[in-house]
């Protein structure tokens, strides 16, 4: 499929969208202990970004193919590299969704080879104001004290076609709609060919 642009628009932070099924039973006023601290440094977190409905059908196409024996694509594996360059973002995506997260005090560590996540960090204020929200201790199990939003996170309306959702404000894993696809070691950013099936777990 032809890659296609899926941010489209100026990104306004004033025009706001909020990112849907992100919220945690337990995130609940009666369990509400304090906001986290502001100047918490908050690593490792990811966007899970969107596939064109053209690349989604496309990579959806491939998979099936991938377990049939009459195709000529039978057990033809992908690496995440080949499977980013067919069916991921576009450049043009990445670059808007990064500069955003940058003009939020944020900052970018890497991007998947698949190209279905970013990954970024940034302090717990920083973090919180650009996604909309608040930070907060939340009472757990066992004693201990568990972080989610207060409220469902809320992005730029501009980015609503190529955000799926954040991973790491809470202790519960967003899962996206669509998987990339895992190595035979487990490692989707390993060097072996990745199987690209629906039952691989890994954004990455």
């Amino acid at each position: 499929a032809a890659p296609v642009n899926l941010v489209t628009t100026r990104i306004d932070t004033t025009q706001r969208t909020v990112l849907r099924g992100q919220g945690v039973a337990w995130a609940a006023a009666a369990n509400d202990r304090g906001k986290v601290a502001a100047s918490m440094p908050l690593v490792s977190l990811q966007l899970a970004l969107k596939r064109s409905p053209e690349r989604q059908a496309a990579f959806e196409a491939l998979l099936a193919q991938q377990q049939d024996p009459a195709s000529p694509n039978f057990r033809k594996w992908l690496t995440p590299t080949e499977v980013g360059a067919r069916f991921g973002a576009t450049q043009a995506d990445i670059d808007a969704i990064s500069t955003w997260l940058i003009g939020q005090g944020l900052h970018v560590e890497s991007i998947s080879n698949s190209r279905t996540s970013i990954r970024f960090g940034g302090s717990a204020a920083d973090v919180g104001r650009a996604f909309g929200t608040e930070l907060h201790w939340y009472a757990g199990r066992n004693a201990k004290n568990r972080m989610a939003p207060d409220g469902e996170p809320r992005i730029p309306a501009a980015l609503s076609n190529a955000v799926a959702g954040v991973v790491g404000l809470s202790e519960v894993r967003f899962e996206p709609q669509f998987h990339v696809g895992k190595t035979r070691t487990g490692n989707i950013d390993g060097t072996r060919p990745a199987i690209t099936s629906r039952s691989a777990a890994s954004v990455h």
